[in-house]
């Protein structure tokens, strides 16, 4: 980017994820997820399902499309193969010979790179590294999915496929976020302490702003925003506390699938294994 040239001022940065998922209608797998897209401040995000019966796969190709083009086109999906066989699969570091298949749909993939003038922009800057996007409990492999612009590479804290994410620069159309609204997380009214400071408080606010000062609708306003600021800290104190386990599981986590990512230690498995288990139920809590 040439600092020499002032920068459009419709312009914006354009951030796009990709996820390859299963069984995401499943309504808290469906949250837990969200809540991850959310923090990722994506403007586009693109899904990928990784599993449907064969009578109900869905029909992603319009006929409309010709007829509705116009400026810039992002296409996302899963290629379900590797570029480089040797590098791309944790299994070829066991000494696993690739099959003719995976063989052919790597030729295929390349080919088709090339034909088009992509370019795997993460191989590019990181031509000799080993990571993954996603880690097979039952073949114990790992393997990496593409975005064949530039990439991120997000730590594996699911049980489906490691999020890629991508960053265009100076995307030359307003970008527009929206707000939110404050809604009661009713798990907050299980716990008895804050029920019971709620009550203490209710009684001592009614007690302290008598009628003679302020009109009934007023107080009545005005004691639903002291008790609202109350839930309000007590939920940003265990969601500081569930982030904090969940912050540790996954930095934990990763330091240990690194580790079994460059060297494949069987007894690593069952630790990765057990590290997701404790994660996925820290993140359930937190949806809760």
């Amino acid at each position: 980017m040439d600092p020499r040239v002032p920068p459009d001022p419709r312009s914006f940065d354009l951030k796009v994820g990709s996820h390859n998922v299963n069984d995401l209608n499943v309504p808290q797998k469906h949250t837990m997820a969200f809540s991850d897209y959310f923090k990722l401040k994506l403007d586009v995000l693109l899904l990928q399902e990784t599993h449907f019966r064969k009578t109900s796969s869905p029909k992603y190709l319009s006929k409309y499309y010709p007829q509705k083009s116009e400026g810039r086109v992002i296409v996302g999906g899963d290629f379900n193969t590797t570029i480089n066989n040797n590098l791309d699969r944790s299994r070829d570091i066991l000494d696993i010979r690739t099959t003719s298949t995976d063989d052919r749909d790597t030729k295929h993939l390349v080919n088709h790179l090339k034909e088009k003038a992509l370019v795997d922009v993460w191989r590019e800057k990181h031509p000799i590294d080993r990571d993954y996007t996603y880690y097979s409990s039952v073949h114990a492999t790992y393997s990496l999915h593409y975005y064949n612009i530039s990439t991120l590479l997000k730590s594996i804290t699911s049980p489906d496929h490691g999020i890629v994410e991508t960053l265009f620069n100076r995307w030359d159309k307003d970008k527009v976020r929206g707000g939110g609204n404050w809604r009661l997380n009713d798990s907050l009214l299980l716990d008895r302490d804050i029920c019971m400071e709620i009550k203490n408080t209710i009684n001592e606010y009614f007690q302290n702003n008598i009628p003679a000062d302020t009109s009934l609708a007023i107080r009545w306003d005005a004691h639903k925003a002291v008790i609202r600021g109350i839930l309000i800290k007590h939920a940003s104190r265990i969601k500081r506390i569930k982030e904090e386990k969940i912050k540790q599981l996954s930095q934990k986590l990763h330091d240990v699938a690194t580790a079994h990512k460059n060297s494949q230690p069987r007894k690593k498995c069952r630790e990765i294994q057990n590290l997701g288990t404790q994660l996925i139920q820290s993140l359930s809590e937190k949806y809760q």
